[in-house]
């Protein structure tokens, strides 16, 4: 691990360079992953609150599993697993979820959609500085917390105080994400 990566705050994902291959394993589960969002929102459209959560769950593993494989591969057989696509899939995946929240409050989908997208950015230019893929550790953290929110949010009675409680906790989460590589931009 790479001490001053550590010491500023980031979790070293991996010390390569990432790969231009666009067919990898983990590119494939984060696909699927794309799949289940999709299969979500059409359940929640439909009233199918139960469905909805079931996809809700295979993103979820989505999220670790590509991720995973991808780290795992790369150690195994470098230049096959973590890829400049990967990059880019991931993260739109994990907010591509937040999109299924549009059918369940609007307000709230744009709010989040709005701090996610700053946080891409910031993210982004963390990226750029350190020259490697690194993440702020409490941004792991705090995506999980932001899951687990969601996934109460689907079982919530609509046009309620909890719903609305839940929505400024999403949104919240993902400004603290924000603030949490903007820190690391300007450390």
């Amino acid at each position: 691990m790479d001490k001053k990566a550590l010491k500023a705050g980031f979790s070293l994902q991996y010390s390569t360079k990432p790969n231009d291959r666009i067919l990898t394993i983990g590119n494939t589960i984060t696909f699927l992953g794309f799949v289940c969002i999709v299969l979500s929102a059409i359940n929640l459209h439909r009233g199918n609150s139960l469905g909805a959560f079931l996809f809700f769950l295979a993103v979820i593993a989505s999220d670790f599993l590509d991720g995973f494989s991808a780290r795992y591969i790369e150690t195994k057989w470098p230049g096959y697993g973590v890829s400049k696509v990967g990059e880019i899939l991931d993260p739109l995946r994990d907010k591509g979820i937040i999109v299924v929240l549009f059918f369940l409050n609007i307000w709230m989908a744009v709010a989040v959609v709005f701090f996610e997208s700053i946080e891409i950015v910031a993210a982004a230019r963390v990226r750029k500085k350190a020259g490697k893929h690194l993440i702020a550790v409490e941004s792991k953290a705090i995506t999980a917390v932001q899951f687990v929110l969601v996934g109460v949010f689907f079982f919530l009675p609509k046009d309620s105080f909890e719903e609305m409680l839940f929505a400024c906790l999403i949104a919240v989460a993902s400004l603290l994400r924000f603030f949490a590589y903007l820190r690391l931009l300007y450390k």
